[in-house]
């Protein structure tokens, strides 16, 4: 018996998502939307591993989890894997070989425009146009200001 590959589409982005706030639920309703009207067969949101952000972005980093960002992101989409997958990775190699796996249609923000990770191995990649929210490191910020 043989059996056909699954030629759908899927779209993959990727980021830290440490505290999921209103910028990030945008973006993660956009590429839901995406998936939808593409008719893929998946939509993956590849996270930052715990140690990837404290690397990155310093000793207090992440707020959250690994498992609890996961989490949130599953709860946001209301989706179930296979749908839906939240693979994490601990380094951009680790996300380019993801991205070489699937050959999907990344999902970005403008900002990223140009420095893409993975570029190279995708089906072509889709900007989102922000509004403009508070980044995670700036929510920080303002609640320790709050605080002192």
């Amino acid at each position: 018996m043989i059996h056909q590959l699954d030629q759908r589409p899927t779209v993959l982005a990727n980021g830290c998502f440490d505290i999921l706030h209103v910028g990030h639920l945008r973006f993660l309703q956009f590429c839901k939307k995406l998936n939808t009207a593409l008719e893929g067969s998946r939509l993956i949101v590849a996270i930052d591993s715990d140690e990837k952000i404290t690397k990155d972005k310093g000793r207090n980093r992440p707020v959250f989890t690994l498992n609890e960002r996961r989490n949130a992101i599953h709860l946001a989409l209301e989706m179930n894997a296979p749908a839906l997958q939240v693979p994490h990775f601990s380094t951009n190699d680790e996300l380019r070989l993801l991205i070489k796996r699937f050959n999907p249609i990344l999902v970005k923000g403008s900002e990223w425009r140009g420095q893409v990770v993975g570029e190279e191995f995708s089906s072509g990649v889709i900007y989102y146009d922000q509004i403009y929210t508070p980044s995670t490191t700036e929510i920080i910020k303002r609640v320790w200001a709050k605080n002192e």
